[in-house]
């Protein structure tokens, strides 16, 4: 058991989905309207008290013709809230530019140096902000001097007013709600996403104006948005959430579709589909390149070019996973002392846009905020924050504001920016580790249960009975609920890559399916009893429903037991064959991982070292690793596999150079046409040479196409030349793309902390 479990308080005279919601905090009263939440009743007018001064200077620019600038933020918030204004805009007929910084170059808020050549080169009238600018006042009254209007759309805190701007709409800056709303309508539009408010401010606009189809695609936008700042789903946000998602799934919106079909994604789409499968494809274009290729996909009409967008977006998220997984691991191999309450990690070399993500990463790892910087080129340091209980980041960084030339976030994230001439990274580490409170530093995280059930009620009836509660996000999350007592009876690997776990446990006679993600070293034993922490799914299948426990946590005997493999990590040695052969001779019970071509070839000249080369489905108590499998992750379902309980790394070989794997696939279909009527096995050829399948398909692809083979159903017709050449433009974006993902994978099984490599 890896956390403390905690059983919420419930109350024998509610049902199971009441007693989730009194456990939840919510009053017995609220329990009906809770669960019918209806779109009816959001309108901007009712909160802010600049709404209708700012619909009026809108609809005014629009009547003058005066030319508007939108100034968005390059994260999902910040993109669907511009997306919103644009297509509110384009219906109403305005003349309109908009504009999403870049996070590198620009970084969040308004920026004069932009604001300038635009307002010079377009004679702008009107600039609105999208979830930024309520603290660009300063910035604000130089445009107020130029007879520049801004309206603030807005959700971060400002504690002072902003009065420089024409109308502000932000619920958390000060004085800018309405004088007669109750604290629950206060409490609701606090939560609001920026996206949230770009939605209210545009059913204002078109109040009246019977723009029914665009107001349900720019709910569709809300909800996106909602869902991406991870704001809580409560009140007006699970309004807009869940009458978004029932829009998402009547079918009408082909960019969604077709992201989801890109990720192999099917069934009806929820909240934590949206969270972990399309917002973050749409903030890799602002972690890594351009947001506006996740605004241009999210605001076309064009299918030609929206599906374009789309792979841009998805190929730009493959990249971002590489490089998370590399800094990652490189930040783990600085972790040397984990006594200090707080994780502070920086490196120049890492991508500004990468290390938030990694920062949770380490959270989840070491369970201690994480503080992760890189520089700009400029040498100011740029700081990413994750948190967790007990820790308050705001705080935290309100209290230490002199040490940062800017700093923002909220209770679990945030970040700064500092100048190392000031306060150095280690100078700022020391201070704030000092500060924080000694007695948080025992802090063990909790596992809070909603509830604990009997094995009779784990049914259909019950998962119908929890949908009602959907949608879960931040502040609502899945139901969690406790068995005890219930015995494992069988368990195996499941997926493409086999790290998931499929499981059944069985309790008075009653058999539950189970499945935890991301679990390739499950260590239990059939037969054994232990208590499980789950969420409870419904699971279809060739139309057939079925439930689906997803497995949070367990606690048996045997996986409270260390099972920590031995390893020996030799990536630094080379040439060290003939030392190996002669240690082969005395340690015959070694078997070797190796699937190369290069690398079997090399260990033809030493018997000792060829004899020893693991068989697909062979056992070894010891294993040593000369090859790895590009998707790294594998390597532990390898050792599993094998039963090994000791691990050898040694230094793997690799080629920086991509015309002689296309090449070598040539060769081999050459052999494939002469040796096996022509057959191409895509799996065998990637595995030959050490790269994936996507590759050896790619290099396939290209000498199709330069007429060097004829291949139909990957079946080689004929050789049509036996000599050619590969220049750079026959080098699709593709398969250049593929072989720097290779690379990236071959570095980082050559560098990274074994544990990292061991996790799965």
């Amino acid at each position: 058991m890896k956390s403390n479990w905690k059983i919420k308080e419930s109350n024998k005279k509610f049902n199971v989905v009441e007693n989730i919601l009194y456990s939840r905090g919510i009053k017995e009263e609220d329990f009906s309207d809770f669960l019918t939440s209806e779109n009816s009743e959001i309108k901007g007018s009712k909160y802010f008290l600049d709404m209708e001064r700012a619909v009026e200077r809108i609809k005014t620019a629009i009547e003058n013709k005066e030319k508007i600038l939108i100034w968005g933020d390059f994260d999902c918030d910040g993109i669907t809230s511009s997306v919103i204004m644009s297509k509110c805009l384009d219906a109403l007929g305005a003349n309109y530019l908009h504009f999403i910084p870049h996070r590198v170059k620009n970084g969040h808020g308004l920026d004069l140096g932009i604001l300038i050549p635009y307002i010079t080169r377009e004679k702008i009238k009107l600039l609105i902000t999208l979830d930024c600018g309520v603290s660009d006042s300063k910035i604000i009254q130089t445009l107020k001097s130029m007879k520049i209007d801004t309206i603030i759309t807005d959700h971060h805190t400002q504690n002072e007013k902003v009065e420089v701007a024409y109308a502000v709409l932000d619920a958390n800056a000060k004085d800018s709600l309405r004088q007669d709303l109750s604290v629950k309508d206060i409490e609701e539009i606090s939560m609001l996403s920026g996206a949230g408010v770009a939605y209210l401010l545009a059913l204002s606009l078109l109040e009246g104006e019977k723009q029914e189809k665009l107001e349900k695609e720019l709910l569709v936008l809300a909800t996106i948005g909602t869902i991406g700042d991870i704001v809580p789903l409560l009140g007006l946000n699970r309004r807009i959430v869940k009458a978004g998602l029932q829009e998402i799934n009547s079918g009408h919106y082909p960019m969604i579709e077709k992201t989801f079909a890109l990720a192999h994604v099917e069934g009806q789409i929820t909240s934590e589909m949206i969270a972990f499968t399309l917002v973050p494809r749409i903030n890799a274009s602002g972690r890594l390149s351009d947001a506006g290729e996740a605004y241009e996909a999210l605001y076309t009409n064009n299918e030609f070019q929206m599906i374009e967008n789309i792979e841009k977006l998805n190929n730009l998220n493959v990249i971002r996973q590489a490089l998370s997984d590399e800094i990652y691991a490189e930040c783990c191999a600085k972790i040397q002392n984990q006594n200090a309450p707080l994780i502070f990690l920086e490196d120049k070399s890492w991508h500004i846009g990468i290390i938030g993500l990694v920062a949770s990463r380490l959270v989840e790892k070491f369970q201690k905020p994480a503080f992760v910087a890189t520089y700009d080129e400029n040498n100011i340091g740029r700081c990413s924050i994750r948190g967790l209980e007990p820790y308050n980041i705001s705080n935290i960084l309100e209290e230490n504001k002199e040490l940062f030339l800017g700093a923002g976030g909220h209770k679990f994230a945030g970040g700064f920016s500092f100048d190392p001439v000031n306060y150095s990274f280690s100078q700022i580490a020391e201070k704030l580790n000092s500060e924080v409170n000694e007695a948080n530093k025992n802090y063990k995280p909790e596992v809070l249960i909603d509830l604990e059930l009997k094995a009779s009620e784990i049914n259909l009836e019950l998962t119908e009975k929890l949908s009602l509660l959907e949608p879960y996000g931040e502040a609502f999350e899945t139901p969690c609920f406790l068995l005890k007592g219930a015995t494992l009876n069988s368990f195996k690997q499941i997926g493409k890559d086999e790290k998931h776990l499929r499981l059944t446990f069985e309790k008075d006679g009653y058999f539950i399916p189970c499945v935890w993600w991301n679990k390739p070293n499950f260590k239990g034993l059939e037969g054994e009893a232990g208590d499980i922490i789950f969420a409870l799914k419904e699971n279809e299948f060739n139309g057939e429903k079925n439930i689906q426990a997803e497995i949070i946590d367990i606690d048996m005997p045997s996986l409270s037991i260390s099972g920590a493999l031995k390893t020996f990590d030799y990536r630094e040695k080379e040439n060290i064959y003939d030392t190996l052969n002669a240690f082969f001779a005395k340690n015959s019970d070694i078997k070797i991982y190796a699937k190369k071509f290069s690398t079997i070839k090399k260990m033809e000249n030493f018997e000792n070292l060829k004899n020893a080369i693991l068989s697909d489905g062979e056992k070894a108590d010891k294993i040593m690793f000369f090859d790895y499998p590009v998707e790294h992750n594998l390597i532990s379902l390898i050792v599993e596999n094998a039963g090994a309980h000791v691990v050898y790394f040694m230094k793997e070989e690799f080629l920086d150079n991509i015309k002689e794997y296309i090449f070598d696939i040539s060769k081999m279909l050459k052999f494939a046409f002469r040796k096996k009527e022509g057959v191409v096995e895509v799996s065998k050829m990637a595995q030959t040479l050490g790269v994936t399948e996507d590759f050896a398909q790619f290099a396939i692809d290209i000498l199709q196409e330069k007429g060097i083979f004829e291949i139909v159903e990957n079946k080689v017709l004929s050789t049509i030349q036996d000599i050619f050449e590969l220049s750079e433009d026959d080098m699709g974006e593709n398969i250049l793309e593929e072989f720097e993902l290779i690379k990236r994978s071959k570095k980082f099984v050559n560098s990274a902390p074994i544990e990292i490599l061991l996790e799965g």
